[in-house]
């Protein structure tokens, strides 16, 4: 023990404990008593180790949580390197060595999920001041009694998970009884094995979990033509609907997402007649492949396509004994006020990432209509962003995963920074209503997709203007990367993005061809002998193509070459009236004609084009979706032969690049739904960082 006596922390109290020797030199003493001998480096340390924990008359106030901690959890292991110390028993009731072990219990009563939170030697409001602490990441924390508990010893990790997740507040953890919707059930039964669950929690998540077939028939009319997967599909929606909840029907791209819906219907059909029609919004483009997939699977259903002028879509609205209308996009948003006052047994979105951007008129007038059940029908549930699966279950279950402003904080940086924990958790929570599967694994008789990357070089005078303009948006976007440095940070200049995206898009038709841009060029284009000589091959093979693109002048460039080769082919673009798309395609699954030219964004959904049996792609979009999509019009129930699928490509060009964004697109979505999924969109919401690395060779 160093020299002199050790302060302790007891009240106020000077410390107690310290020895003293026998008094040095009494009249009994049979020797001369010896001074000790005295270590002043010792003491030195001893006494500038008093002076940073004790006030300046060595004391310490207990009041002051920080300076009691900071002794309790640091000074005195401190003090103890020195020397021996002595602690009074009020002291050492300072420190609490309880571990409170937290429980969780789980019932259901009504529409209601009830979990009650506990721990041992604590009530709920000490637990919540806990998980305050814990939150906090502090070194202790002081209980209500005044002793302090080491936080070393306590993991409050799945407490603060739970919370965080389901958004409960720290008034409802500290009440010790929370009240959640029913739709948290499948997550807390999924992430908290461990939690007891009455026989009502447990008879409920079996209800879902094990549907039952017996009380879901199929249809007579489509009993024989619904197969496995689609009657599994069937239940799914069907038992979501008896639960009160909505859910995505996220099928790959040709698995009959529409039978599937429309087997779900034609049960309802009785129970919805007394309810209202069903309503579903799908692009323009699509409107009549609803009616003729309607009148296939169920023609003993009324339906309606909702079109015209208004007055003609009101009548057509108000006309008694439909069960199902059909609408677009744009005229939901027109027609809003007049649809949100209509009772609707169904409400479906068809490519339902057309409402991925929440903040668009036409996602906010959709979510203001009324319907009894909701779902959701997309390939592509995750694109760009994940805040396109929050827009999409705020349409079919608002409030289910919170406001956008904390599903970002709580989920969505986090999952783009790379938090696998995060993605596999957000999985959890929307897993039970996304029904998501591939081809591969529910069509074995399906024939392979085999797809190849075809580069070409580009050569003299393409590849001179290529380059050019290549290293001017490059300096573009250094300068503007320098001139947000210097100014601290902050986002690019709108103008600044426009200006950048629209040379973006000049250097992709570059890559096509430069008479995309330049009236006179005669330099020839690199890409168009390939695209040509793949179709020639294909139809000298007895096989048909579908050839896309992107831009609808380059299919014009297209059909000029074919037209001086003598190939006959159709061609669909966003001009070609709807009815006229049903007409060209069931042409071109009956005839010989080997060439369908159809434009990325008008024929990339919703057609059915099993006639071919190879799939051009002229130029790659941002994301894999788009070319997915398309690849679909060949790829999917009743195709026959193998699918070959040739993505042309730039050599040493943006092109390149694009195909490793496609990938990066993919692996979110991955993360989230388990399936490949991207944007037909994406290049409004490139960074500029992404746009740079579209531009480093």
């Amino acid at each position: 023990e160093a020299g002199g006596a050790v302060p302790t922390a007891s009240g106020t109290a000077p410390a107690s404990g310290a020895s003293t020797p026998a008094s040095a030199g009494g009249p009994d003493a049979p020797f001369p008593a010896l001074a000790p001998l005295r270590d002043e480096v010792l003491e030195g340390r001893a006494v500038r180790l008093v002076q940073a924990f004790f006030d300046a008359d060595n004391t310490l106030m207990l009041a002051d949580d920080r300076a009691a901690g900071a002794l309790l959890f640091g000074g005195l292991a401190q003090f103890r390197a020195l020397g021996e110390v002595f602690t009074t028993p009020a002291f050492d009731r300072l420190l609490s060595d309880k571990k409170p072990r937290v429980s969780m219990g789980l019932s259901i009563a009504g529409n209601l999920v009830n979990l009650d939170v506990s721990a041992a030697d604590l009530d709920a409001g000490e637990l919540a001041a806990l998980l305050a602490s814990y939150r906090r990441r502090k070194r202790f924390h002081r209980l209500r009694s005044g002793a302090f508990l080491d936080m070393r010893d306590h993991d409050l990790s799945e407490l603060e998970r739970l919370v965080d997740d389901l958004g409960i507040s720290a008034a409802e953890l500290a009440g010790g009884h929370v009240e959640l919707p029913t739709y948290r059930a499948f997550y807390l039964d999924r992430e908290f094995s461990e939690a007891r669950r009455d026989a009502s929690f447990e008879s409920y998540a079996e209800r879902f979990h094990r549907i039952d077939q017996a009380a879901y028939a199929v249809p007579d009319a489509l009993a024989r033509t619904l197969r496995p997967y689609q009657r599994e599909g069937f239940r799914w929606m069907s038992a979501l609907a008896d639960l009160g909840f909505g859910g995505i029907l996220a099928d790959e791209m040709g698995l009959g997402k529409s039978v599937q819906l429309i087997s779900f219907l034609l049960a309802r059909a009785a129970e919805a007649r007394a309810a209202g029609p069903s309503l579903i919004v799908c692009p323009a483009s699509l409107v009549y492949n609803w009616l003729a997939e309607f009148a296939a699977f169920a023609p003993g259903l009324s339906v309606r396509a909702v079109e015209g002028p208004r007055r003609e879509r009101a009548a057509i609205r108000a006309e008694r004994g439909v069960d199902v209308l059909v609408t677009s996009y744009d005229l939901a948003r027109i027609d809003v006020r007049e649809l949100e006052q209509a009772d609707l047994f169904c409400c479906v979105l068809d490519e339902a990432q057309y409402i991925k951007n929440h903040a668009t008129l036409t996602t906010r007038a959709v979510k203001r209509l009324r319907a009894r059940h909701r779902f959701a029908l997309t390939g592509t549930p995750v694109e760009n962003r994940l805040s396109e699966i929050w827009s999409i279950f705020d349409f079919l279950m608002p409030g289910f995963l919170g406001s956008y402003a904390r599903f970002r904080e709580r989920f969505e940086l986090g999952i783009l920074g790379g938090d696998e924990d995060l993605a596999r958790r957000l999985q959890s929570l929307v897993g039970p209503f996304v029904l998501r599967r591939r081809k591969d694994q529910v069509l074995p008789d399906l024939p392979d997709k085999l797809e190849t990357v075809v580069y070409v070089p580009l050569e003299r005078e393409q590849r001179r203007l290529y380059d050019a303009a290549e290293q001017q948006l490059r300096q573009e976007l250094n300068v503007q990367k320098k001139a947000t440095q210097a100014r601290g940070g902050g986002p690019v200049p709108e103008k600044s993005r426009v200006e950048v995206l629209a040379e973006l898009m000049r250097l992709r038709q570059i890559a096509l061809d430069p008479a995309l841009l330049f009236e006179n060029y005669r330099g020839g284009a690199a890409k168009m002998p390939a695209i040509v000589d793949l179709v020639e091959q294909s139809r000298d093979a007895g096989a048909k193509a579908l050839v896309f693109s992107q831009f609808t002048s380059y299919l014009d460039l297209i059909a000029a070459e074919l037209e001086a080769r003598e190939v006959p082919y159709f061609r669909i673009t966003g001009a070609t009236p709807k009815k006229r798309r049903l007409e060209l395609v069931d042409a071109f699954n009956a005839d010989d004609t080997p060439a369908f030219l159809i434009s990325l964004k008008a024929g990339g959904t919703g057609l059915n084009l099993t006639g071919a049996s190879v799939v051009i792609h002229a130029d790659p979009w941002w994301n894999a979706a788009a070319t997915d999509q398309a690849t679909d019009r060949a790829h999917r129930i009743g195709q026959e032969d193998v699918v070959s699928v040739y993505k042309v490509i730039a050599k040493d060009t943006v092109e390149e690049r694009i195909l490793a964004l496609q990938q990066a697109k993919v692996e979110l979505a991955e993360s989230v739904i388990g399936g490949a999924a991207s944007s037909a969109s994406g290049l409004a919401g490139l960074t500029r960082e992404e746009l740079l690395d579209l531009l480093q060779g």
